[in-house]
């Protein structure tokens, strides 16, 4: 599955993101009808392409379900 960058396309829900919470970066993706959101904040990110294992505390990791949607949380020590 090959994931397509649409963060242009979904500029006011990353605007809201930058704005409204300590992130200081989102992108999103399409892998065809599933929608991936990569935010990153001081101490945790929200998807990562390869993940440190190193700085992310795995005992803290994090989801959400919804029908369209699966928010993966990974809390890191930095």
């Amino acid at each position: 599955m090959k994931l397509i960058n649409t963060t242009w396309t979904h500029q006011e829900l990353v605007n809201n993101q930058l704005n409204n919470t300590d992130a200081f970066l989102v992108e999103t993706y399409s892998a065809g009808n599933t929608d991936v959101v990569f935010t990153q904040a001081p101490k945790q990110f929200f998807l990562k392409r390869k993940i440190d294992k190193d700085i992310v505390l795995m005992d803290k990791l994090r989801t959400v379900h919804t029908d369209k949607l699966i928010e993966i949380s990974f809390p890191t020590t930095v």
